[in-house]
């Protein structure tokens, strides 16, 4: 007599990211508590499905996970997967494209997270020649010898970065990545695709499973105040503002620039570039070494109609370190 089978419910092994989560996060506040999977699917405008521009469903899915992260207070994990990996994936192309491999490591900081998740999406989707790259370039700024530097964003004129680079421009002139993209997610039985108006109550039906999402939002606001009262950067658009007589509404964004880009009359040399929220629009701040031998790290902060200083203000050792780093 055959023995009787018992049947049992399959649960599947957790994915890397779980596993990632669970080691990392402390659980000590709302914003580092892993939930575990919440919402495995992704809510998709039945319009950029059919759009003849594959980039249409590159855009929705990003845009789904920045909704999740940024509005319901998601955290990776807890939302599908191949939305998060996609966006990852997509800004590592975006910020090799704009910029090459160094550009990419200052943007990511090479977060560990964002690294494997755009590997594991470009994996997914099928794409291998990337990950490859990729690849190549963490091994390149794990190196004992060299990875100080690459890590630092110097080193663009290396030979190896610079091959690094071309391999990558003649990929994506044989390879783009949008159509690729827009046949995984379509591949995919979690995609719901929805008509106009739609898509908003079936955000806010995923935004419902997030059990801490009060807590989140109340520890979210209280983290980006407390950030503003001691961040250099923060402190240094507010000053360049007041000084200026503009109101400070907050900080968009920093990253690296060359001086001239945004000033013709600047120094030709390497610095960041704030751009801050104000009563008046968006302003740049340049912050900056000026000088030669004996130089001194200056902030300034741009007239938009001029692109000339409205003013400056001196900084501190420790705190142009700290922005030029961040």
């Amino acid at each position: 007599m055959e023995p009787e089978v018992q049947n049992a419910e399959f649960t599947p092994p957790p994915s890397w990211v779980e596993v990632f989560q669970r080691t990392h996060l402390d659980g000590a506040n709302p914003l580092t508590t892993f939930q575990g999977m919440l919402a495995d699917e992704i809510v998709m405008p039945k319009a950029a499905l059919e759009a003849a521009d594959p980039m249409a469903v590159v855009r929705a899915t990003i845009d789904y996970s920045r909704v999740l992260e940024d509005q319901a207070f998601f955290i990776p994990g807890e939302y599908a997967l191949e939305a998060l990996t996609g966006r990852w994936a997509i800004h590592y192309i975006e910020e090799v494209r704009a910029g090459g491999h160094l550009s990419y490591g200052l943007a990511t900081h090479w977060d560990d997270l964002k690294v494997r998740a755009a590997m594991a999406g470009l994996r997914s989707m099928g794409a291998d020649p990337y990950v490859a790259l990729l690849k190549e370039m963490k091994h390149l700024v794990d190196d004992p010898k060299r990875g100080k530097k690459y890590r630092a964003g110097y080193g663009a004129n290396d030979h190896v970065i610079r091959d690094l680079d071309k391999r990558f421009a003649d990929l994506e002139l044989e390879e783009p990545i949008a159509p690729r993209f827009k046949m995984w997610i379509k591949s995919l039985r979690k995609v719901k695709y929805v008509e106009g108006q739609d898509g908003s109550a079936h955000l806010n039906r995923i935004a419902s499973a997030n059990r801490l999402f009060h807590e989140r939002r109340a520890e979210a606001q209280r983290a980006k105040e407390a950030r503003e009262r001691s961040d250099p950067a923060f402190t240094t658009a507010r000053a360049l503002c007041e000084m200026a007589g503009v109101l400070f509404l907050g900080l968009l964004g920093a990253t690296p620039a060359t001086l001239r880009e945004h000033w013709s009359h600047a120094p030709n040399r390497e610095g960041v570039a704030l751009n801050v929220s104000t009563d008046h629009g968006t302003r740049t701040a340049l912050v900056f070494e000026q000088g030669g031998l004996m130089k001194k790290p200056v902030a300034v902060l741009l007239d938009p109609a001029e692109n000339e200083p409205l003013t400056q203000i001196a900084l501190s050792r420790e705190d142009y370190e700290a922005i030029f780093n961040s």
